[in-house]
């Protein structure tokens, strides 16, 4: 996982209930007329502003599903709690080791926090 980085971005999302579960995607990137031909036409969807969350690999087509949060503290919480992330920046790094991202070592005060990969629309 150390090629996927943590992004969390405001925006409206399409929430869709499909009979394959419910499926999370940014408003602009399909429309309901493209979620019915991937999954039906019983789908049920809401549009919800808030906060996405997941990880992304940068230049590839990798990435876990997106989840929503009411606040991009929840959604880093959720992605540094569900992935073992670091918690000052997102990155992939083991406890009580060295981050990649904002070198700091995980039980070291005083460090500066940084935003990660944090985006908003």
């Amino acid at each position: 996982m150390g090629f996927m980085q943590a992004v969390w971005e405001h925006g409206v999302w399409l929430k869709a209930e499909t009979d394959m579960g419910t499926v999370i995607v940014p408003a602009n990137v399909l429309t309901i007329e493209d979620l019915r031909r991937e999954y039906g036409q019983r789908v049920e969807f809401e549009t919800v502003e808030g906060w996405g969350a997941r990880l992304s690999a940068p230049g590839y087509m990798d990435c876990t599903e997106w989840t929503l949060h009411e606040s991009a503290e929840e959604a880093k919480a959720y992605l540094v709690d569900t992935y073992e992330l670091c918690e000052r920046c997102g990155d992939d790094s083991p406890e009580n080791t060295v981050c990649d991202v904002c070198r700091h070592a995980a039980d070291e005060e005083g460090v500066e926090e940084t935003t990660g990969q944090e985006r908003v629309s």
